[in-house]
């Protein structure tokens, strides 16, 4: 709902007051109130440019500053961001997956798109569609990817973090050596003997 309030010249009264969008549609009109008020309902996202102009009984009429206000998409056209992922999460460290991300909602028209790996940015995307490579460094153990997508109007949404693992990297062998016992040392024949030894991946 949008409220003005007009004031005649001395003498005279407010007989009606006519709202206009971007300078052009009427998008409606009041003739009653202290604040004369229309309901607006918005069909398009983006910038809106809005002015009042008021007649009096005279038939004298004044334009108000245009009010700039941003129409956000609607709930229904909320966006989202889908991440995708080439391949198995499991992923050798130096090795490359191909990633995907997709939007839906918002504005249907999308800036760019992001690549995180954990919370750190690793990629950006301007280009649809949203393709990204990536790198798993080789530091092993559990971590996650992530994407953001911004669209035409600068909404954004995060997509859900997808969890990786990354295991050894590629051409890199697993390692393993006896500790104990220690080479050129004597065992009993018969006597119960711990080999104990280390081994990483």
């Amino acid at each position: 709902m949008l409220s003005v309030s007009a004031a005649a010249s001395p003498g005279n009264t407010v007989t009606r007051v006519d709202y206009f969008l971007n300078g052009g549609s009427n998008i409606g009109t009041s003739i009653t109130g202290s604040l004369y008020s229309v309901a607006w309902t918005p069909t398009v996202s983006g910038i809106a440019s809005l002015t009042a102009r008021v007649t009096d009984s005279t038939g004298a009429t004044a334009t108000s500053s245009p009010v700039l206000v941003t129409v956000a998409p609607s709930a229904s056209g909320s966006l989202s961001a889908t991440l995708t992922l080439t391949g198995s999460t499991a992923i050798p460290g130096g090795s490359t997956r191909a990633v995907t991300v997709t939007g839906a909602g918002g504005t249907g028209v999308y800036a760019y798109a992001e690549l995180y790996y954990d919370a750190t940015l690793v990629g950006t995307d301007t280009t649809a569609p949203y393709n990204f490579l990536f790198t798993a460094p080789n530091t092993g153990g559990n971590h996650f990817l992530s994407a953001r997508i911004v669209d035409s109007n600068g909404l954004s949404a995060t997509s859900a973090s997808l969890p990786i693992f990354l295991t050894s990297a590629v051409g890199i062998s697993p390692l393993v050596a006896i500790v104990t016992p220690a080479s050129g040392s004597f065992v009993g024949v018969g006597a119960a003997t711990t080999i104990t030894g280390t081994a990483s991946d």
